[in-house]
């Protein structure tokens, strides 16, 4: 059915009812950095140094490095705000362009509006609807969209910024078991199904807080792998 959102992505298709796959991006999705080891890597004894005084009061932030369990708390709970705003919105694409409606307001919650992200998804919706097509779950009350963090880097704050910004580097393994439905059969009813596949993805993102008084927004989700599986495949990602 649906692949998976890529840098500023989401499913577009054909006049045929067939799904034009993501392409893949023009440039590579960025590659995790690895976090230094804290040991030392050979068996010489290590140099030792007296560390500053910790950052205190508002100016202080967790260190670069691998990201701890709050951290991955943090990516994943936004990926789940995400996957269900990104749901409601492809099963109902007319609200793409309704500041009113809550939809759109669920969505912009987590994708900052006028951003590449926000733009791209939801210009390829607006491309759906204007072939009277949507997405929609499989059964009520599930996803079409579903992301999981794995592995999560905390990025160093740029030196001289006040308050100093947060961000936190992540790759995901993401599956889309929607449908792919055209918006009307014969009498009104429920369009016939166009795309039941299921595509299966691996890339990375990035979350950003610009201060300790702001909320936590997704900055990027760029796809580097698709794989499309047969209808009725179970979540691939475990």
């Amino acid at each position: 059915a649906l692949n998976l959102l890529g840098a500023a992505a989401c499913a577009t298709w054909s006049g045929d009812d067939e799904v034009s796959r993501i392409p893949v991006p023009s440039e590579a999705a960025p590659t995790l950095p690895r976090p230094t080891p804290s040991g030392p890597t050979s068996s010489t004894t290590p140099t030792t140094t007296t560390p500053g005084p910790p950052p205190v009061g508002p100016a202080a932030v967790a260190p670069a490095g691998a990201g701890d369990e709050a951290d991955r708390r943090v990516v994943q709970e936004l990926l789940d705000r995400y996957d269900r705003a990104l749901t409601d919105l492809s099963a109902a694409p007319e609200a793409a362009d309704d500041p009113a409606d809550p939809i759109l307001a669920a969505w912009h919650a987590v994708v900052p509006a006028g951003s590449e992200l926000d733009e791209g998804v939801r210009g390829r919706i607006r491309g759906r609807r204007a072939e009277g097509l949507l997405v929609e779950p499989v059964e009520p009350g599930t996803l079409s969209y579903v992301h999981r963090a794995e592995e999560v880097v905390r990025s160093a704050p740029p030196a001289g910024v006040l308050p100093p910004p947060e961000e936190l580097a992540f790759t995901w393994c993401g599956w889309s078991p929607g449908l792919g439905r055209r918006v009307s059969g014969p009498g009104g009813g429920p369009g016939p199904v166009v795309d039941d596949a299921v595509a299966h993805a691996l890339g990375t993102g990035r979350v950003v807080r610009p201060g300790p008084d702001e909320p936590w927004m997704l900055g990027d989700l760029l796809e580097s792998e698709l794989t499309l599986l047969p209808p009725g495949s179970t979540d691939p990602c475990g």
